[in-house]
């Protein structure tokens, strides 16, 4: 029988904090499980095709992650009690979760495959490789669905950033030193990876570009800003501060100084990188108690502010922003979409000139599917082309978008389970015309 509880818990904990199911909505009594699983189901707004493609496990952390080209799922096993959220920067508590690659179903017709990949086609092991058997988190594909990059823990707090070579089935394991690196982002050339580089706690962080064929590593330079003056990285000269030191050499004495020195605000904290192009990313901005969208040009001196959303800067709701959404950039790098907790509902910006389109209230989880968005609400699945109060409905019951692809009109949903750790995984198929 589906494990429906388990999967409206994921998708109300979105308003919680991210993917940690909640006792209290587990507990909520479930009705019937409303979906026809016959070919060309059709609702009340358009007709669909539901397709059955078996189950995932998944350690109530961190939803499955599908390949760009939907040929592969990415998805995480617990052996032990489900971590808290701090874990997945600290890696304390990680040492029970496993990363585990496999197909997303079984091909239609065989054909010439690399031994990495035969390796993990129906018939082995599960059907799917352990790529990290501890300590594994924020794993993302390569535009070219060819590897996964992600973070790997070990038991002392030590983080690689780990390369896994699906033709291939290797893994190559990069040290980080003291730095813990999460939630990676690969260019679309594949050739690097952005990581925000975490320290002790939530409150100190760095966003760093990494070169994987070379090690090199390009820093983005995040200075002080109160939001309301210069983006980040200002010079005092370009906030308007006092001259002090400007244009005099080291014998010479300031023609001004300040009584007492202000003290330092704190520094500014990247969140959640995106590429929207090669050699330009997106990102959240945090400072004091503000949020913002900023975008960087790799090896540009400081990083641009674009707008602010409405976030608050805390782990819990930095990590509730994204936590149930597929890749939040639209496939033509103009949009951002996110999670609001204030408004409850899933938020799309533009990336040019930060205009918002807000969809339906409840809507908590999504994808792309090229211009539209396939949002998720507590027990429908919508399709939605703007802020349209309401937009079609695709199906009943409770889903999390995972991948979708607009050529195909197909959509891979994870959906109640037969236990509380595992997904069932469905294809949906959007049918053009009624």
């Amino acid at each position: 029988m589906p494990h429906r509880p388990a999967l409206l818990a994921f998708v109300a904990a979105i308003a919680s904090w991210g993917c940690a199911p909640d006792k209290a909505t587990q507990s909520t009594p479930a009705g019937p499980f409303e979906v026809n699983w016959g070919p060309g189901a059709a609702t009340s707004d358009v007709r669909v095709q539901v397709e059955p493609l078996g189950q995932v496990s998944h350690s109530g952390l961190q939803l499955p992650v599908v390949s760009p080209d939907g040929k592969w799922i990415a998805c995480f096993r617990v052996a032990g009690p489900a971590a808290s959220r701090e874990a997945l920067l600290t890696g304390k508590g990680l040492e029970d979760v496993s990363l585990s690659v496999g197909p997303v179903a079984a091909p239609s017709a065989p054909g010439p495959v690399s031994p990495g990949e035969a390796a993990l086609r129906p018939g082995a092991v599960g059907g799917a490789r352990v790529v990290c058997p501890s300590g594994a988190a924020w794993p993302a594909w390569s535009p070219d669905s060819r590897f996964l990059v992600f973070s790997a823990f070990a038991p002392d707090g030590r983080c690689e950033l780990a390369v896994y070579d699906l033709a291939a089935g290797a893994t190559r394991r990069l040290a980080m030193g003291d730095q813990r690196a999460v939630m990676s982002a690969v260019s679309p050339s594949g050739r690097q990876v952005a990581v925000v580089l975490a320290g002790e706690g939530p409150e100190s962080s760095g966003l760093c570009v990494l070169d994987l064929a070379g090690g090199k590593r390009v820093y983005c330079p995040l200075g002080p800003s109160d939001g309301a003056g210069p983006p980040v990285g200002a010079r005092p000269s370009d906030a308007g501060g006092a001259e002090v030191a400007a244009g005099l050499s080291a014998g010479d004495a300031p023609r001004t100084r300040p009584a007492a020195e202000p003290p330092a605000p704190p520094p500014a904290r990247p969140f959640w990188p995106h590429w929207v192009g090669e050699g330009r990313l997106v990102f959240f901005l945090c400072r004091d108690d503000r949020t913002w969208l900023a975008h960087w040009t790799v090896g540009d001196p400081k990083p641009t502010v674009l707008c602010g959303i409405d976030v608050p800067p805390t782990w819990p709701e930095l990590l509730q922003a994204l936590a149930g959404l597929g890749p939040p950039v639209s496939p033509d790098g103009s949009r951002l979409a996110y999670y609001e907790r204030a408004t409850d509902r899933v938020v799309l910006v533009d990336l040019a000139d930060g205009g918002r389109v807000e969809l339906p209230a409840g809507t908590r989880a999504g994808c792309w599917l090229g211009g539209l968005y396939v949002a998720a609400a507590a027990e429908e699945l919508l399709l939605c082309a703007g802020s349209a109060a309401s937009p079609p409905r695709l199906i009943r019951g409770a889903w999390l978008p995972r991948w979708a692809d607009e050529a195909t009109g197909r959509i891979l949903l994870c959906g109640p389970g037969p236990h509380a750790r595992a997904f069932s995984l469905t294809r949906l198929t959007v049918i053009k015309g009624r």
